[in-house]
């Protein structure tokens, strides 16, 4: 199963084409459109239909795929050490800095190794460009600095 994500107001406004489409159905335009319909029946199923179809073409022109630093964030902020070790590979994507792969995949099971893979890959292909990955570096390296300011108190 693959995530996409679809701004919410253009879901709506499919939803609502959808929902026009359903109270025509109701209440007999459709039915009446089709059939010895008046030009006001057959005007409001085709403007409806053509209101869903607009709908959809939107949603699917805008259509991506959700980020794994969105789907995985429970994983990778989970208190256990592959959950650390993901934590890690996200701040050295974030800070520009080496990680040493072959140590952080002992601390992965192959759910954790699909995830670093999924992870690697959208960095790879959209580096800074995905608002879900910064909001994450952002996250961890002010609780990296919260951490080490407790610890020197």
């Amino acid at each position: 199963m693959s995530n996409t994500i679809v701004t919410s107001h253009k879901l709506q406004r499919l939803i609502g084409a959808a929902a026009n489409i359903q109270s025509l159905m109701h209440d007999g335009t459709l039915t009446a459109a089709w059939g010895e319909g008046d030009a006001d029946q057959v005007h409001a199923a085709v403007t409806a239909f053509d209101a869903l179809t607009d709908a959809a073409d939107k949603v699917r022109a805008e259509q991506r795929a959700a980020s794994p630093f969105l789907l995985y964030r429970r994983e990778i902020m989970a208190a256990t050490p592959a959950g650390m070790a993901l934590r890690f590979l996200v701040m050295s994507l974030y800070g520009r800095q080496a990680v040493p792969l072959r140590d952080l995949i002992e601390y992965f099971g192959d759910h954790e190794k699909r995830i670093a893979i999924e992870c690697i890959t959208c960095f790879t292909i959209n580096g800074d460009r995905d608002s879900q990955f910064m909001s994450l570096g952002i996250e961890l390296v002010e609780d990296a600095c919260n951490e080490a300011s407790e610890v020197a108190a």
